[in-house]
């Protein structure tokens, strides 16, 4: 019997000190702030955090350029009820970018270039519903192929930044 107590000793203390949701504690029982680095972390440690934080953040960014990258078709120019659709597919899939949480400052900016050029071909498109004449659509539809051509190089920007090795 004693034993058996041995082995649910271990299980029974494990159950008792993890509580659900707790987070990081200190020795008297604080909860710790883990989104502020350790002050006696090491050089080789804030590296390896630093990669884990941009490798998590390129994944989640990837994602949500992905899901973007559903938004594109091809309408007739002179269906504003299509041209309104997808500019509003543009902007919701602008908004999910933009809500990707980016706090390396580079991957940042690089996701906000991007969420700038899908608002700005979301406005094209819907300015080109509303044109008047011919000139007028065609202008708007090359403001919006031109934002469209800078994209993929925004997009090249952010996989060039993600492959690289973290302090390049």
């Amino acid at each position: 019997m004693s034993s058996v107590v041995g082995r649910l000793l271990p299980l029974m203390f494990l159950i008792a000190c993890s509580g659900a949701g707790a987070g990081a504690r200190t020795v008297d029982g604080a909860e710790t702030d883990d989104s502020e680095p350790p002050a006696d972390e090491s050089a080789y440690d804030r590296k390896l955090r630093l990669a884990k934080d941009k490798r998590l953040q390129c994944d989640a960014l990837a994602t949500a350029i992905e899901g973007a990258q559903g938004a594109q078709a091809i309408i007739n120019i002179n269906d504003s009820q299509a041209l309104n659709k997808l500019a509003a597919k543009l902007e919701s899939s602008a908004d999910s970018v933009a809500a990707v949480e980016a706090t390396v400052p580079q991957l940042g900016s690089l996701r906000d270039s991007y969420v700038e050029l899908e608002r700005g071909k979301a406005t094209a498109l819907k300015d080109t519903a509303v044109a008047k004449s011919a000139a007028t659509q065609k202008g708007k539809l090359r403001e919006y192929q031109q934002l469209d051509s800078q994209v993929g190089d925004v997009i090249d920007d952010i996989n060039a930044f993600c492959g690289a090795a973290t302090g390049d």
